[in-house]
């Protein structure tokens, strides 16, 4: 029995792989799987740089959950910097190993992020969290070392978080304060407004 034209096709670029690397991206996905599979089970066995072409090209996960797993460290964390479609990424209960979030920038797209119980990040991790342009949810439960001046001077930078986790953190009125400061102005300035109006009539 022949083979169909799809399993043609993707013996062709399987053969060749690092020749036809820019334009994987372009197969359409059912075809990017055969190629990768193809390349999986072919002889020989592919190398470490096809392999990085074929989790670039065709793996593309949008959830991690690594929570308490005590065999991982920080300079582990650096290759998510490769998983750039990634959205959520839970990193809760990681409090014994998890000291420091300098790959954090590397994942644009990320939406959500569980840090509850990752008791030895200080204070300046917020400086991390805050390039995340799309970041939506933050859980900061137990970030003992986040205090008011911390997440006073950074979270109110973060434009698009819509829900908030802080319980167990050492932030205190003032904190709210400066949380509410924009909607306490826009408030203030309004009735300003409608007293001058009203004083008009």
């Amino acid at each position: 029995m022949r083979p169909a034209l799809q399993q043609l096709c993707a013996r062709k670029v399987a053969a060749d792989l690092m020749h036809y690397r820019d334009e994987l991206h372009l197969l359409p996905s059912d075809l990017q799987i055969l190629v990768a599979n193809t390349v999986l089970e072919r002889r020989p066995k592919p190398n470490l740089n096809e392999l990085q072409i074929l989790c670039q090209t065709v793996w593309k996960p949008t959830r991690l959950c690594l929570t308490g797993i005590p065999s991982l460290n920080v300079r582990g964390l650096e290759k998510l910097t490769y998983l750039s479609s990634l959205l959520k990424l839970d990193l809760s209960g990681c409090g014994r190993w998890l000291h420091e979030l300098s790959f954090l920038p590397g994942l644009m797209r990320l939406q959500c992020l569980n840090l509850r119980d990752c008791w030895l990040l200080s204070g300046d991790c917020l400086a991390f969290i805050q390039q995340l342009p799309q970041l939506r949810c933050l859980d900061l439960e137990n970030v003992y070392m986040i205090t008011d001046a911390w997440a006073s001077y950074f979270i109110p930078g973060m434009r698009n978080l819509r829900a908030l986790n802080m319980s167990g953190t050492g932030i205190s009125d003032t904190f709210l304060e400066a949380l509410t400061y924009g909607g306490r102005l826009q408030y203030w300035a309004a009735e300003q407004n409608f007293t001058t109006d009203s004083g008009k009539i």
